[in-house]
C-alpha cells in the first residue's frame, strides 16, 4: 500500500470514531438494506420483490454460475452487486465501491464515501481487523471493518508491480 493511501486510511479511521460518537443526525436508512441502482434492497425480501425493483432502472439481474441462490445485478457489462438468498429470502447483499480506482487519492475519497454510507445506516459500533497475504507474484493488504450487519473491506492488491484498490460493502444476516 502506498504511503499516501495508508496515511489517508489512518486519518479517516482515526476520525471515524469521533464522527460516530458525535453523530446526532437521525438515521433514515435501514442497517439491513443497501441501495443498488437507486433502489433500496432489504434483507429478508423474497426473490420476486428484489428482482421487480430493477424493472425500468436499466439494471439487469442474472444468475451466478455455480450457486443456485446467488444472482448478480449489472448495468451494461458492469457488475454492480450480488445478492444471495437462503430458504427463499435475501440474506446477503454485496457491492463493490468504485471498481475503477486508479490512485491513492481516489481510494481515499472512496473510503470516505463508504464510511459515510456505513454511518448513514446507523452503524457506529465497529470492529477493525487486518488482511495480509503475500507470495512471490502477488501481495494483498487491507482492513476489514465490521459494523453490525454491515462490513467494509478495504484492500490494495499488488500483482506484477501494479496496484489495484478495492472497496467492498457487504450487508448480511
Amino acid at each position: 500500500m502506498t504511503r499516501i493511501a495508508l496515511a489517508a486510511l489512518i486519518t479517516f479511521f482515526g476520525g471515524i470514531g469521533v464522527a460516530f460518537a458525535n453523530a446526532q443526525a437521525p438515521v433514515v436508512a435501514s442497517s439491513a438494506s443497501m441501495n443498488i441502482c437507486g433502489k433500496d434492497i432489504e434483507l429478508g425480501a423474497l426473490p420476486k420483490a428484489v428482482f421487480d425493483k430493477f424493472d425500468g432502472t436499466g439494471c439487469v439481474v442474472y444468475k451466478v454460475a455455480d450457486d443456485p441462490d446467488m444472482f448478480a445485478i449489472g448495468k451494461g457489462s458492469t457488475e454492480i452487486a450480488t445478492v444471495k438468498f437462503s430458504h427463499g429470502v435475501l440474506v446477503t447483499i454485496t457491492r463493490e465501491w468504485a471498481a475503477d480506482i486508479k490512485s491513492p487519492q481516489e481510494f481515499a475519497r472512496a473510503v470516505v464515501n463508504a464510511l459515510q454510507e456505513v454511518q448513514a445506516h446507523g452503524s457506529s459500533q465497529c470492529v477493525l481487523s487486518t488482511l495480509n497475504q503475500a507470495d512471490p507474484s502477488f501481495e494483498a493488504r487491507g482492513t476489514v471493518m465490521k459494523c453490525g450487519r454491515r462490513t467494509l473491506v478495504f484492500s490494495v492488491d499488488t500483482e506484477s508491480g501494479q496496484e489495484k484498490f478495492l472497496i467492498e460493502e457487504i450487508v448480511s444476516e
